[in-house]
């Protein structure tokens, strides 16, 4: 038996951002958890070369990470964040 030609032309479909890859994800959902990035801290010396002066290298980023598959969350919202916590 043979498949019509245009069924054997459909593109096969693209996993979207808000389906979830893994395997166990799409079974479960995802696993959140808390993540942080916090840059590193330049240390330079100031005008007269006697002190060293921290400067921030960026801003610490907050966001939710699914363990599983790596997906992440930016800017979550208090409410997501008590969802995850309960």
């Amino acid at each position: 038996m043979r498949l019509p030609s245009s069924v054997s032309k459909m593109p096969s479909p693209q996993p979207s951002p808000s389906m979830p890859t893994n395997f166990f994800c799409r079974i479960l959902g995802h696993t959140w958890i808390h993540r942080t990035e916090d840059p590193k801290v330049a240390w330079n010396a100031g005008k007269d070369m006697l002190q060293l002066h921290a400067t921030p290298a960026g801003e610490i980023r907050f966001y939710l990470e699914c363990h599983r598959c790596k997906v992440t969350k930016e800017n979550p919202t208090l409410q997501e964040i008590k969802k995850i916590n309960n």
